[in-house]
């Protein structure tokens, strides 16, 4: 059986994840979450449409006046908010890989359950990252009608996209750090005391 052992408790045959299966299983799931977060911050940091607006006439004999207006991540704290969790939960997803690599190789006084709790701290932080920017998306593409606010991804199409499928990605990450917790917490519990 590839990937499982046996042990015998009192004559009743439990079956345990193999330990260098779930260590395999935590080095992908960190690895992956290395790749969404990245992949998040690209596709938001590209994220910029400029096209013009309106235009104005201020004389019948002098040329129209083009106003070009510019959408940009940068302009709404929420996307903002998104980049920054991004971002931290890359740094600490590549921090965390190399923890876990050094603790497989032998490293002593690094305790498993610190990096599960710092996990879920990021798992968190991204998960709500990721809401608010929805919220915000959700308003560009309906706008809401009983403050005034029209629709803005009808016009920026291209950034609202991007904003929508960076959003996506973080939420693939942030539910791939929540597989990692579940994993490491099963393997904690099921390692021998």
């Amino acid at each position: 059986m590839d990937g499982i052992e046996r042990t015998e408790t009192g004559g009743i045959g439990v079956k345990v994840a193999n330990p260098s299966m779930a260590e395999k299983t935590i080095f992908i799931l960190r690895f992956l979450a290395i790749i969404t977060s990245l992949v998040a911050i690209i596709v938001l940091a590209v994220s910029k449409q400029s096209k013009p607006v309106g235009y104005y006439y201020q004389d019948a004999f002098l040329p129209p006046i083009v106003v070009v207006a510019t959408a940009r991540w940068q302009y709404l704290s929420s996307l903002v908010f998104l980049m920054v969790a991004n971002v931290l939960a890359f740094v600490y997803a590549t921090i965390s890989l190399t923890v876990s690599l050094a603790y497989q190789a032998g490293l002593k006084g690094f305790h498993k359950l610190t990096l599960t709790v710092l996990d879920l701290i990021i798992m968190a932080l991204w998960f709500s990252a990721s809401g608010a920017a929805t919220d915000v998306a959700v308003l560009a593409y309906n706008g809401n009608s009983k403050a005034g606010w029209n629709k803005t991804c009808s016009a920026y199409g291209y950034i609202c996209s991007l904003v929508i499928s960076s959003i996506v990605v973080s939420m693939i990450g942030a539910l791939i750090f929540l597989v990692l917790i579940v994993v490491t917490i099963v393997n904690l519990h099921k390692r021998p005391h």
